[in-house]
């Protein structure tokens, strides 16, 4: 039987357009999808080399193009031996940037395996993002099979943070073209080794050329004010009561406002001076679909930013040090088909919500993810900036760390 828990949510901070600009720090927050529904929703799955990689042209949102060798094909058809599968995330011929943290990153010369959906403009794009991906690591019989989960958020998932079990290179990619055969069997791939951390770094803040992201108008005194897209009745309650969450902390000026309704379905195909979260993935941002049952990117979101250290500005001193990069305009864009989670409960499309929100302000994870390190305090554990969903009813509810740090940047 296929697990039953399959959601994600993705986040992604982005860069404005006609500037000098590079890329961001994102989060993401997911649920496993079982391997077999990975396979099943794929038109195209493949062992792959990466040849090389480029900026995408002539496209409204940065994407990147990773020109790959095929292989070893284990589902589908492809016309010649190489293929271009394209990705969210990167730089511009215009200069704007965006990246997708949890985005695959194909470097030239790695290899992979791709559950790949075929685009309208011939390219071909990554199922689920990070979920349709897993990079070769190790050697001769030691090869495994790993997916880039650094500095995700698993929602419903285990509170013990343990790591993702590994699988083995060569039994997973026969397991894949067997089932392509018709022949069925139970998981026989994953093995005992366990997953090592890629980072030691403890990414409390999230970060642009080693400076932090952050609004500048609560300074000021003014507002960040957000706007919510029509389709969901619901997501309107959770995001109010997200937004409530971090207007609590008393200690800093940080005010968000959720004010009225927006026609604008724009999202990151380019900044358009609203604050938004949208419904249904307008702009086809998201390959594939996300369902209750087989799982799927639930959202991208994020903040657009000038990232060019001459338009930095100093924090003011009675509210932190140094200079950050100047965040702009925040999106959200709620993928189609996740109308059934985020119209569903309430406290948890909030939490979601409000950890989002969070990173949109700047702040990254407590802990729990291969960049934070483990949970060793109660505070960190409470967090609502923890990596690991807190699936006990809690909803969208800050504890002392997330407001530690919020203090720090604000």
């Amino acid at each position: 039987m296929p697990e039953i828990a399959k959601k994600a949510l993705l986040v992604a901070l982005a860069l404005p357009a006609a500037m000098v600009l590079g890329p961001s720090s994102e989060a993401t927050t997911y649920t496993m999808v079982y391997d077999g529904d990975l396979h099943e929703q794929a038109e195209v799955v493949a062992r792959v080399e990466v040849l090389s990689t480029s900026p995408a042209p002539g496209l409204g949102a940065p994407h990147t193009d990773h020109i790959v060798l095929v292989e070893r094909l284990l589902k589908g058809q492809v016309s010649g031996t190489t293929v271009v599968v394209r990705v969210l995330g990167g730089v511009g011929p215009d200069g704007l940037g965006l990246e997708v943290y949890g985005a695959p990153v194909l470097a030239p010369r790695t290899r992979a395996l791709l559950f790949l959906r075929p685009r309208g403009d011939g390219t071909y794009g990554i199922l689920h993002l990070m979920l349709g991906a897993f990079f070769e690591a190790g050697s001769g019989d030691g090869r495994v099979a790993l997916r880039p989960f650094d500095g995700l958020r698993e929602l419903g998932g285990s509170s013990s943070g343990e790591p993702e079990q590994v699988r083995d290179w060569d039994r997973f990619e026969n397991w894949l073209a067997d089932r392509s055969r018709g022949i069925f069997r139970d998981p026989d791939y994953l093995t005992a080794a366990v997953r090592t951390p890629g980072s030691l770094y403890l990414a409390n803040l999230l970060e642009f050329e080693k400076q932090p992201i952050r609004f500048f108008e609560f300074d000021d005194g003014e507002k960040v004010t957000w706007k919510v897209g029509r389709g969901v009745s619901k997501a309107r309650k959770s995001f109010r009561k997200a937004i409530r969450a971090w207007n609590g902390d008393s200690a800093t000026a940080v005010l968000l406002e959720q004010k009225g309704r927006t026609r604008n379905t724009s999202g990151f195909t380019a900044p358009d001076g609203i604050n938004s979260i949208i419904f249904g993935d307008p702009n086809g941002e998201v390959a594939g679909t996300y369902s209750c049952f087989a799982g799927g990117v639930v959202a991208l979101g994020g903040a657009w930013f000038f990232s060019s250290p001459a338009l930095m500005q100093k924090i003011p001193k009675d509210k932190g040090k140094g200079k950050a990069n100047v965040a702009l305009e925040a999106d959200i864009v709620v993928n189609d088909g996740a109308e059934c989670l985020v119209s569903g409960d309430v406290k948890a499309a909030a939490q979601v919500f409000g950890h989002e929100l969070g990173h949109t302000l700047g702040l990254g994870h407590s802990c729990d993810d291969a960049s934070s390190g483990p949970c060793r305090t109660e505070s960190k554990a409470e967090a609502l900036m923890r990596a690991f969903f807190h699936d006990d009813g809690r909803g969208a509810v800050l504890g002392s760390w997330d407001r530690k740090w919020l203090d720090e940047l604000y």
